[in-house]
C-alpha cells in the first residue's frame, strides 16, 4: 500500500535534514542509503497535475518581478538570457531556460516546485533539466540535492501523455521527462562558506556519486561565473 502524498513528502523532508556542522563519517553511509531508499519508495496515487491553466508564459513568472528576493533574483538573471554556456563537462554544454516555478504534482501540502525547468544540450543530446536555485545564505547543499532528487522523482514519473495538455510543455515531450537531470545552481559561497556549508558540499558530492551509481541519475552542482556573462561553471564531483 502506497503512502499518502503528505506522508510520502514528509519522508523526503526527513531525508533533507542536515543539522549541526556535519554528518559524522560513521553515520554518512546510512544517511546516503536512506536517501537512495526514498527514491525507491512507491509513488503516491493520483498525484499527477492535470490542470495547467496557470501556465501561460515562458520565462520568469514570480510575483515579485519588480523587487525579487535573492533566490528569485537569480532565477530572473537566468531568464535574462535565452542560452547559457555550461563549462566543466567533458562535452560542450548549453542551457536553455524554459519555465519558472513549476510543479508536476497536484498537491499543495509537501509539494516540491521546480525553480527553473530547462533544456540542457550535452554534445548532440538534449536533456530536460530541473534546477534548484539557492541563494548564498540558504540552507545547505545536502538539503538542496535531496530536494532536487525529489523533484526528479516527480518529474521522471510524470505521464508523457499529459505534456500535451499545455503548449508550454511541448519542448519536454522529446526527449521525455523520464531522462531528466538535476542541477543545484547557486553563488559560490553557498558551497564554500566555512562550517556546515562546505561540509555539506563535501558530503553531498559523495551522495551524488552514489545516486549516479545506484540510480543512474545525474545531479550537477554549478555556480554563475562572475567574470564571464552568460556562463555557468560546473563544480567537480568526482
Amino acid at each position: 500500500m502506497s503512502l499518502s502524498y503528505h506522508d510520502w513528502s514528509a519522508e523526503w523532508a526527513r531525508g533533507r535534514r542536515y543539522t549541526g556542522t556535519q554528518i559524522s563519517d560513521k553515520a554518512l553511509p546510512s544517511h546516503i542509503t536512506s536517501v537512495i531508499n526514498l527514491w525507491n519508495m512507491e509513488m503516491p496515487v493520483a498525484w499527477e497535475r492535470k490542470n495547467w491553466t496557470f501556465l501561460r508564459q515562458r520565462g520568469f513568472r514570480r510575483g515579485d518581478h519588480q523587487n525579487p528576493q535573492p533566490e528569485h533574483k537569480l532565477e530572473k538573471k537566468l531568464f535574462d538570457l535565452s542560452v547559457w554556456e555550461v563549462k566543466g563537462g567533458t562535452l560542450p554544454m548549453h542551457l536553455y531556460p524554459e519555465l519558472n516555478e513549476i510543479s508536476f504534482g497536484n498537491r499543495g501540502d509537501g509539494q516540491r516546485k521546480i525553480d527553473v525547468l530547462a533544456l540542457l544540450r550535452v554534445g548532440d543530446k538534449t536533456i530536460p533539466l530541473a534546477i534548484e536555485m539557492k541563494g548564498k545564505s540558504t540552507n545547505n547543499c545536502w538539503f538542496a540535492v535531496v530536494e532536487n532528487l525529489q523533484q526528479l522523482r516527480l518529474l521522471r514519473s510524470y505521464p508523457l501523455s499529459h505534456l500535451a495538455l499545455n503548449p508550454w510543455l511541448k519542448p519536454f515531450q522529446q526527449p521525455p521527462l523520464g531522462h531528466s537531470w538535476g542541477m543545484v545552481l547557486a553563488p559560490s559561497p553557498f558551497f564554500a562558506a566555512k562550517g556546515q556549508k562546505t561540509n555539506s558540499f563535501r558530503q553531498s558530492k559523495e551522495l551524488i556519486r552514489r545516486i549516479r551509481k545506484g540510480l543512474g541519475i545525474n545531479i550537477l552542482l554549478a555556480t554563475f561565473n562572475d567574470n564571464v556573462e552568460g556562463r555557468i561553471d560546473l563544480l567537480p564531483v568526482d
